[in-house]
């Protein structure tokens, strides 16, 4: 009796098969991949920049960022990261300041600069008969000025309203030699700033509702 010849190998399906499960899992990765990344931002951006330079605070543009920026405005804020690196190696000194801003923020894609500022802080220190220091009284305001970015045009400029305050310090050794460093001095301006956020955040909101050329139409 002849036997029974072998079943043909079944290899070459269950290759078939591997591969489309293979595909299967790889399709299923790139969509889960795929959710992950966020859209592309295509909002009107702002820059904010510590400018002019010589009575710059440099906390104060992360601060004003900071404030303005959220996924419900209709404008995204530049990140500060290489605006800091620029800010101290692009002129924006008192001379040619706007010009040399709205070139920075156009380079990053923006179309308005904000440039944020202390102009001239106040302070004075309390000592006692023995003039050891034992007080710090400090008066700031902060100045924001909007730079068009296509031409260095200002289109806003405003200040924060005075803001005053006192602390005690424990002797000479506890008072900055400049005023600019004094811990009260960059609290002030850091809630200044905080008070000027809302209105330039209505500013920037009545500036991107007008479409860029009926604005410029009007000019």
């Amino acid at each position: 009796m002849t036997p029974a010849l072998p079943a043909p190998p079944r290899a070459p399906r269950v290759r078939r098969l591997v591969a489309v499960g293979v595909s299967v899992v790889m399709l299923l990765l790139v969509g889960v991949l795929a959710g992950c990344v966020p859209a592309a931002d295509d909002r009107p951006a702002v820059a904010v920049l510590n400018a002019p330079r010589p009575i710059a605070l440099d906390v104060l543009a992360d601060r004003l960022t900071t404030a303005l920026e959220g996924p419900s405005a209709p404008y995204r804020t530049v990140d500060r990261m290489p605006l800091a690196f620029l800010e101290t190696r692009s002129n924006l000194d008192d001379s040619g300041v706007y010009a040399n801003a709205a070139r920075v923020a156009r380079n990053r894609g923006a179309t308005l600069a904000i440039l944020v500022s202390l102009p001239d802080p106040q302070r004075t220190i309390l000592a006692d008969a023995m003039d050891v220091p034992y007080a710090v009284e400090a008066t700031v305001y902060t100045e924001a000025i909007t730079v068009d970015a296509a031409d260095g045009r200002i289109v806003d400029r405003r200040v924060s309203p005075l803001l005053t305050g006192r602390r005690d310090v424990t002797g000479p050794d506890d008072v900055p030699a400049t005023v600019r460093a004094d811990p009260l001095v960059v609290a002030l301006a850091e809630r200044s700033i905080d008070d000027l956020a809302p209105e330039l955040d209505g500013l920037l909101r009545r500036w991107f509702a007008v479409p860029d050329a009926a604005r410029r139409a009007a000019d």
